[in-house]
């Protein structure tokens, strides 16, 4: 009974202490729309403006299959930047455990 015990304190101070830290690695994902049955989310606290670019983080989910990365979920930073005719280029560097 006693070992028991000790190990329900353990997991209960464990999961207190983890959901006391989680916050402060949350990010702050803003839902941009749907395209196509695919959510896409953007990164609030990751974007940053620079005089020529912007970068930040972008999330999609529930990517409709088959696709030509074969995911369901993706993450990748973009670079967006605007140009002489005030339209936008951008790249998308994607990473694959996102």
């Amino acid at each position: 009974m006693g070992k028991a015990s000790a190990t329900k304190k353990i997991a209960i101070l464990l999961c207190l202490f983890l959901s006391l830290t989680m916050p402060s690695f949350a990010s702050s994902w803003y839902w941009i729309g749907n395209n196509n049955g695919a959510n896409v989310y953007v990164d609030n606290g990751s974007v940053q403006k620079y005089p020529d670019h912007t970068e930040l983080w972008v999330k999609v989910t529930d990517v409709p299959q088959p696709n030509s990365i074969n995911a369901v979920a993706y993450l990748f930073k973009m670079y967006v930047k605007p140009d002489a005719s005030g339209c936008f280029t951008y790249l998308q560097v994607l990473f694959a455990d996102g």
